[in-house]
C-alpha cells in the first residue's frame, strides 16, 4: 500500500465535541453528540454513577429500562397459536378434515380460519372452546376434534 493513499480511518471527519452543562451536577462537560432538547445530558462522572441500566439503548433516556419484564407480573401467560406457523397449522388441520371427510369442502377453510384466529388472538383455550362447540353441534367428529386438539397443543406456545 502506498503511503500517500489515504486510509478509511483518515478519511473520516473528526468527532465533534459539544459543550454542555451536566443535568445532575451543573458542571461544564463535552459530549460527542448533539443533545436532544428537553432530554437530560450528563458528564462522564454522573453518567457512570447512574449506570447504563438507567437509560435507553443509546443512553440519555430518563425512563428506566425494564428489559422485557412484564409490568403486570400477576397475569399468567396464556398459550397462543403462533402467527409464524399459520400455514403449517392450516395445512395440517385441513388434512385432518379432508381425511375424515365429514365436513363440506367450502366450510373447512372458514372453520380453520376461525379456529386459528381464536387461538392466535385470544388463547389456545378459546380455540379449544370453539372446537368443543363445533363438536357439540356435530360439525366435527370426536376423532377429528381429538386430532385437531393435538395440533392446537403442538402449534401453541406461552406468551
Amino acid at each position: 500500500m502506498n503511503s500517500s493513499t489515504p486510509t478509511a480511518r483518515s478519511a473520516a471527519p473528526p468527532r465533534v465535541q459539544i459543550e454542555v452543562t451536566c443535568t445532575a451536577c451543573n458542571q461544564t462537560a463535552t459530549v460527542p453528540f448533539q443533545p436532544t432538547p428537553g432530554r437530560p445530558v450528563f458528564c462522564a462522572a454522573c453518567f457512570a454513577k447512574r449506570g447504563p441500566t438507567a437509560f435507553g439503548a443509546r443512553g440519555g433516556g430518563s425512563r428506566p429500562r425494564t428489559f422485557g419484564t412484564d409490568l403486570n407480573r400477576s397475569a399468567p401467560k396464556k398459550r397462543m397459536l403462533s402467527q409464524g406457523r399459520k400455514a403449517h397449522f392450516v395445512y395440517d388441520v385441513l388434512e385432518v378434515l379432508t381425511r375424515e371427510g365429514q365436513m363440506a369442502e367450502e366450510q373447512r377453510r372458514a372453520f380453520v380460519e376461525m379456529l386459528f384466529t381464536r387461538g392466535s388472538r385470544q388463547s389456545t383455550e378459546a380455540a379449544r372452546d370453539f372446537l368443543a362447540e363445533k363438536q357439540g353441534d356435530e360439525t366435527v367428529t370426536p376423532v377429528e376434534a381429538a386430532r385437531i386438539d393435538r395440533l392446537l397443543e403442538q402449534y401453541s406456545f406461552r406468551r
